[in-house]
């Protein structure tokens, strides 16, 4: 996991200036954080997710997850949003015909939990945030 924002310091990073407040130390996983640094386009959607997340704009979650996110920010708990980079279409044959289909490039999540905020890659496992709180 790689800390790109560090609620202790005195001279916040750069991401401070972009939200309200924030909920912890933020980490991001280390596939993600190589991901954002080789892709722009990824990066600007990191900041984006954070910035929405931060403002209680939660992504592509269920209703179910959204009704647990109002109560968590009401009486405390952990959070949780789902984003993507953007949209591509995937052409599929249905019936013989060729229809595209939009499809995300890259799903990521953000969850905190204990305090801190983590952004995984949707198909990386939770338990690397526990990992990190051991460290």
């Amino acid at each position: 996991m790689v800390k790109i924002c560090d609620k202790a310091k005195n001279d916040p990073k750069e991401l401070y200036d972009l939200f309200r407040y924030t909920i912890g130390d933020v980490y991001v996983s280390d596939w993600m954080a190589s991901v954002a640094a080789n892709d722009r386009t990824v990066e600007k959607a990191l900041v984006n997710g954070l910035n929405d997340f931060f403002h209680h704009k939660y992504g592509d979650i269920s209703r179910y997850d959204a009704d647990i996110n109002l109560e968590n920010n009401c009486f405390g708990g952990d959070l949780f949003g789902r984003y993507h980079t953007g949209d591509w279409k995937l052409p599929v044959n249905v019936n013989g015909e060729i229809m595209g289909i939009h499809s995300h490039d890259l799903v990521f999540k953000i969850r905190t939990y204990e305090g801190n905020t983590y952004v995984l890659i949707d198909s990386e496992f939770d338990w690397l945030i526990r990992e990190e709180e051991k460290s």
